[in-house]
Order: C-alpha cells, then structure tokens, then sequence
C-alpha cells in the first residue's frame, strides 16, 4: 500500500498498490448508460477489462486501489518489472457474451504483477492455511484475477453498485449523481458526505507520478444495541471502503477495543447477549478465533476469522463532535421525535432535540465475516502513513460482504455516497438525515429543496 512521499515500485509490489494518476482525457471517458453484469461470486466486485488489444481479463472492480492495473505475468515465465503505458481501457460485462459498456482513452495505467512472483494469477478471500502459513498458489476458495479497475479511473465517474438481486450484481457508470441531497434525503436514501483521501506520489521507472486522493473513509459503528438507544453502544471505526474485497478487515487492537466493549455490555445485561431475544453476540476472545489466509489485492498473510452481527456507516453533523456511534444514535432518536425522558441523549446541553447526519445500518443474514490482522499489517500501516494526519487511524476496510441488499452509488464529482435498500429488508435500514428536529414529518426534516 502507498504511503505519503516517494516510494519506488518494489514497495507498490509488497504492499498492494501503485498508481499511475493525471489522465488528461479531456474529453473524459465514453459512457454506456445501461446496467452492466458483474459479479460477486466470493465477495469482491468483479467484470472484465480490456487494455488495448490485451483481454477482456478477469478484473477487480476496487474503490481501495488507486491505480488501474494489468497483471502482465505468464504462468511459468520471469515476472516483468513495473512498467507505465498509455492504453485505449474498456469495461467489459460478466457473462457468457461480454460487451464494452465503457471506454477510457488513452488513459495511463500500470503494468504490474501484485502478488507473489511466483503465484499467478493473484486473488483475493480468505482460505485455509498449510501448515500455518499462506500456500504460495490460491486455492479453490479465492477469487482469481487478472487486473485492477482502479480509483484513477473510477474516480473520472459515479459508480453504481447494486447488490439487491440474489447472488448477482449490477454496476452503472454516469458522469455523476443527478439531484441534490434534499431530493435524496426525500426519497428516503441515506446520503453520507464520503471526502476523498489519500493522495502522494510514486517513483517508478525513474520518474515521479502524481497520486490524486481517491480512498473513500467512512465512519462505523459495529455490534450496537439496535433496541435500546437510551445509552450509548458500540465500537467506533474508522474503515475504507473496498469493493474489491469480500470480507470486512480490522486491526487486531480495533477487534479487541470492541470485545472489550460487547464484553462489558453483556455484563451490565445479562439478556442483552443470552437466550432467544439476544441482540449482541458474545465475543470470541482474539487468541481463541480460527486462523486462515487472507488475501488482499497484492499481499497475503495470516488472519483470524471472525464475524459482526451488524454494522453502521455514519455521516457526520457540521458542527458536532459525535463520534459514529454516538451519530447514529442521535439520527434514532431524531427519527422518533426527539430523545425520550430520561435517556442519555447525545445531543448534549441538555437537548431532547438536535440535528443528526445520515446512517445505514447493515444486518445481513449469518453476520458479517471479518479478517482480524496484526496491528503491524504493512497494508493498514503504509494506509495510515498515507492519511496522516488529516484522517484519524485507520481501523480497516469496509468489504463487500457487509453490503448485501443494497444499491450503493459512490458520487465520485459529489464526494458522497447515496445508500437506497431493498425495501422490506433487514439486512439493511437507512437512517436519512434530520435536518430540522422540530419538523415532525419526515420529508420536513430534510434539508429545503432548492
């Protein structure tokens, strides 16, 4: 992963990312506006991609990589070293007929093996370990691919992802997302502001390439009392979202902060955690959680495995030094008409009432799977180092399997994402923003409509 600064090609190759960043199409890229297949079969979000006259190849569709890439490497043969090119980049359905649904170009990209030389092709998900350590080849379980639709190129659209259909996904680009965030608000969609960030430079092939800001953080809350807002509950994080992964990633110190939290939640309300009506799950303890391989795109290591049985992403109110916890608490309560008397309400100064930023709270069925690495990950280290100190630390990355059932649109022009569930569904809840605490109705609390 890229830290601030210079850092040269063999850094890009442990770590998982490299970029390649200032495409200077003026025209910016040509668009099919129509639903493109994808797929999620494993996790991450994946379609095909053709650079020039290489492809289409197996691609991951990641929102974490700055950069676009192409795995140049042939099974068998000397890995070839980084190298920069310009090339006309095409997004290609998922499916048994693939099509170009959007062209880029001329844009430049970076040809680069992520992984380890000697495995090809790379691939994401976790797998057993042998004889406690990553096998040098993915198995069966990961997801092999051939190249990284990245940030650089993302970032020049709006992304839509939706993954309300059964085992399927459906992404659109569009130049950006048409209406403001009252109409959204309105529509009853959960509109979080999702700032840019990141951003540096590389050393490569002799030369300096800029790197734009393109990681999306977003503050969570995970494993809260979903029933009772009357006290405060939950784990604050601070996560990055990442398409193209499956599992959700947290350091081993953000693991233990949250079974320390569950752990003394359950200990003040034996019920909370016990018997049919439980709303928390007890915590493993770290040391006895599983052990297995995570790949992410670019690095393999050992992780422990373990799941949250939900998780909120959590705007945040001007003004206001809530953390996300706190601010998903406060949009509940708002949502009810103002805190009920005597509970701890978070809106301080003695309010029952208060503005509160949008949230999404994700419950999907069987939990959401986590990877728990060491503190020391060179992934989550070289993020941190790349972030600082405008972002606080970061605790992980948000994967696609906590976001099951519904349609996220990542408005890259707007930094924001807009989150609309599958109606009925508790796998996901949006909260939208209260604007005005003192209008009773609901499209009253949004902000005025221009």
């Amino acid at each position: 992963m890229l830290g601030c600064g210079r850092v040269r090609a063999t850094v890009l190759i442990a770590a998982a990312v490299a970029a390649v960043a200032g495409c200077d199409d003026e025209f910016g890229p040509d668009i099919d506006p129509f639903p493109i297949p994808a797929s999620r079969a494993g996790g991450p979000l994946t379609l095909g991609l053709r650079a020039g006259d290489v492809g289409p190849l197996p691609a991951l569709v990641d929102t974490l990589s700055p950069v676009t890439l192409l795995d140049p490497s042939v099974p068998g043969e000397p890995v070839p070293a980084p190298r920069r090119l310009r090339a006309t980049v095409e997004v290609v359905s998922a499916g048994p007929e693939p099509v170009a649904r959007a062209r880029f170009d001329a844009v430049p990209i970076l040809e680069h093996h992520p992984c380890d030389p000697s495995a090809s092709p790379c691939a994401v998900g976790t797998e057993p370990l042998v004889a406690g350590a990553c096998p040098v080849d993915p198995g069966s379980d990961g997801v092999r691919f051939r190249a990284i639709l990245g940030g650089d190129l993302l970032s020049q659209t709006a992304l839509r992802v939706d993954l309300r259909g059964a085992g399927a996904a459906v992404i659109q680009l569009f130049p950006d997302i048409a209406g403001a965030d009252a109409h959204h608000c309105r529509a009853g969609d959960a509109v979080i502001a999702a700032a840019l960030a990141g951003g540096s430079t590389i050393e490569i092939e002799g030369g300096e390439v800029p790197l734009p800001p393109t990681r999306i953080p977003l503050r969570a809350c995970a494993d809260f009392d979903p029933a009772n807002a009357s006290r405060p509950s939950g784990t604050d994080l601070l996560l990055l979202l990442a398409t193209g992964i499956g599992p959700t990633v947290v350091s081993e110190s953000a693991y233990r902060r949250y079974a320390a939290q569950v752990d003394a939640a359950c200990a003040a309300e034996p019920g909370l955690c016990a018997g049919p009506d439980a709303r928390l799950d007890p915590p493993v303890p770290y040391e006895l959680l599983p052990a297995a391989c995570l790949r992410l795109p670019g690095v393999a290591s050992v992780a422990r495995v373990a799941t949250l049985r939900r998780i909120a992403i959590v705007g945040r109110t001007a003004g206001e030094a809530r953390g996300p916890c706190e601010e998903r608490r406060a949009v509940w309560w708002m949502q009810q008409g103002g805190c009920a008397g005597g509970a701890d309400c978070p809106c301080g100064g003695g309010d029952r009432r208060c503005r509160a930023a949008a949230a999404v709270q994700f419950e999907p069925g069987g939990g959401i799977p986590v990877a728990v690495v060491p503190d020391g990950h060179p992934l989550l280290q070289a993020l941190r180092a790349e972030l600082r100190p405008r972002q606080a630390e970061v605790d992980g990355l948000l994967g696609l399997d906590a976001l099951r059932a519904v349609r996220l649109d990542i408005d890259y022009p707007g930094q924001r994402l807009v989150v609309r569930c599958a109606g009925g569904d508790a796998a996901c809840t949006p909260f939208t923003q209260v604007f005005d605490p003192n209008d009773d109705t609901p499209a009253g609390r949004c902000p005025n409509v221009d």
